[in-house]
């Protein structure tokens, strides 16, 4: 999945595997799992997913002392096909998905708004929250029905037109 924050920077976070990185159990919709980020070499950043067993037996001790992230997430149940137009949430979720992707501040501040807004409908969860080159901190949401990851800049609300970002959003949303 690509996340393109601006023309420099682009992290790619692979998604979740069909099988326990130990065991080669296969993930089933309800399943508990803990999923894993480390620093790749050339390849980025690299994922692996445990089974709670696994997690248990041999992951936990090398994963909780290191500096790795990690987190215990829900395999998410099978996608029905979309009968009804976009619902509220889901048009905001495309529009963060679309604000992520601009560079314009204005831009970064609506995805910033739609993120929290999205992470208090519980329908993202945030991961984690890094520096990146520059120094500007990003924070890190899984979409809870299909275990994206969403790289979103952190964004001082008091910096921002908050009623002019409102506003917009309010006319995107309802169209």
């Amino acid at each position: 999945m690509n996340m393109p924050l601006n023309n420099a920077l682009q992290i790619i976070i692979p998604t979740r595997g069909d099988l326990c990185a130990k065991g080669e159990e296969l993930f089933i919709p309800g399943m508990e799992y803990y999923s894993v980020l480390c620093k790749g070499d050339e390849k980025g950043i690299t994922r692996q997913d445990f089974c709670l067993n696994c997690w248990e037996l041999f992951a936990r001790h090398d994963f909780t002392k290191s500096s790795q992230t990690y987190w215990k997430s829900k395999v998410p149940p099978k996608k029905k096909a979309p009968a009804a137009p976009l619902h509220r949430n889901e048009k905001a979720l495309e529009l963060l998905k679309a604000s992520v992707a601009c560079d314009q501040m204005e831009d970064q501040a609506e995805a910033f708004v739609l993120a929290v807004y999205l992470a208090r409908k519980k329908l993202l969860y945030l991961r984690d929250e890094v520096l990146d080159e520059s120094g500007k901190r990003i924070q890190f949401y899984e979409v809870a029905a299909t275990e994206e990851m969403i790289g979103v800049p952190k964004i001082d609300l008091s910096a921002i037109p908050i009623d002019k970002i409102q506003s917009n959003l309010a006319k995107k949303l309802n169209t």
